[in-house]
């Protein structure tokens, strides 16, 4: 019997099913798949979370502002009240500095309710255009990050699945 917190080592032994991947080849196969995809799934990644900052950039910039004071008018011209449950102005809330911008473009990009509670206030704004405008960003976005980029980092997983292992003899020689 092992005194106090270290009783808690025995949950390590559920970890010996891992040991399965050396000794089937099957798991042993997609785990060294997954192994060699890792640097060209990590350069996708980079590429989903720059898109992600620059949006986030550029959230701060539009969105910050909007609902200052606890209001904002809709497209009916009338006043709609927009505080957050926390008591913040809207903006500031969801959009107020880089990392709120951020983790708020998160939300969009999971697809947690982020139509209601975050676009849904910016496209029933009182000008048309600028609706329009905040519309075509946030579905520029989804589209951009959700549909396409993910899908990138899913295709360069795959191709490392599917491609046999690479010769380690050196470059291709070309025949004249």
């Amino acid at each position: 019997p092992l005194p106090g917190p270290l009783k808690l080592l025995r949950m390590m032994r559920a970890f010996r099913v891992f040991r399965l991947f050396k000794r089937v080849k099957s798991l042993k196969k997609i785990m060294e798949s997954l192994a060699r995809a890792i640097p060209g799934v990590i350069n996708a990644f980079i590429i989903l979370v720059l898109v992600m900052c620059i949006y986030a950039i550029l959230g701060v910039e539009f969105f910050r502002l909007h609902g200052e004071g606890g209001s904002y008018k809709n497209e009916r011209g009338d006043v709609v009240l927009l505080t957050t449950a926390r008591g913040q102005d809207y903006g500031w809330e969801y959009f107020g500095n880089f990392p709120k911008s951020l983790y708020t473009m998160f939300q969009v990009l999971t697809g947690e309710s982020w139509s209601e509670v975050v676009a849904r206030p910016l496209i029933h704004g009182e000008d048309t255009t600028v609706s329009v405008a905040f519309a075509l960003f946030f579905v520029s976005f989804v589209v951009i990050n959700a549909i396409i980029l993910i899908n990138v980092v899913v295709a360069v997983l795959l191709e490392k699945m599917v491609d046999p292992e690479e010769d380690k003899g050196g470059e291709d020689e070309f025949e004249e």
